[in-house]
């Protein structure tokens, strides 16, 4: 995978792209990594998160957007701020973003770590309330193997009927990306038509994601 700018129009046409994280700023997620301090899951979803998570992993609601509501006001206000000003240096970092940043101004709206994979099947994650995010594999070890599982597809789907429950007969798969680290998937989650899967994992290999989620604001 290339380290190159971000490709618009395969973001807004199909839904994604993926590019090799930049060394600098894959360097400074990495060391920010390594600074955490790790928990068990206590959902079991994950193999750990964060510490600082725990609060908003036991958060309960009835409505799904509700419950990704609290959570990420509560992770954002216990988030180290080096992986706030992490997530805006990704964001407004010309060499990523090329020209989309030129009549937009990016506004980070939350940030997420977690190191496993939850079992999915396809989904939209309109709820969680963010146009656009990333995902960046942060694995100590680098390569990836296909029989490990953990792997990202990324696909589109009709959205006849009501789209907020995704029918997996109607999707078209569009690419699969092996978490291998240094790796940055862009994902368009403004428009319900994108979704994505993960698929389990086969053991309890190390798969560190750190999620950005942000909107793109045009400038008056």
């Amino acid at each position: 995978m290339l380290v190159r700018r971000l490709d618009l129009d395969s973001i807004y046409n199909h839904g994604h792209d993926a590019v090799a994280l930049p060394r600098s700023h894959y360097t400074r997620l990495m060391d920010a990594v390594r600074a955490l301090e790790w928990s068990a899951d206590p959902s079991g979803s994950f193999n750990r998160i964060p510490s600082y998570l725990l609060p908003s992993a036991r958060l309960k609601a009835d409505e799904k957007a509700d419950q990704e509501a609290m959570m990420k006001q509560s992770a954002m206000s216990a988030c180290p701020e080096y992986l706030v000003d992490a997530a805006k240096a990704l964001i407004t970092d010309p060499e990523l973003m090329g020209n989309w940043i030129i009549p937009h101004r990016p506004e980070l709206q939350f940030i997420s770590i977690w190191d496993g994979a939850e079992d999915l099947d396809w989904h939209w994650d309109g709820p969680a309330g963010a146009d656009f995010f990333f995902l960046i594999y942060l694995n100590a070890k680098g390569g990836w193997e296909q029989s490990r599982g953990g792997q990202l597809m990324l696909g589109t789907r009709s959205l006849a009927g009501n789209f907020m429950k995704v029918d997996a007969s109607t999707v078209t798969a569009l690419a699969t990306y092996e978490p291998s680290s240094r790796t940055l998937v862009c994902c368009n989650n403004q428009s319900p038509q994108f979704v994505h899967k993960v698929v389990p994992l086969t053991n309890g290999d190390e798969r560190t994601v750190f999620m950005v989620a942000f909107n793109m604001r045009r400038f008056s």
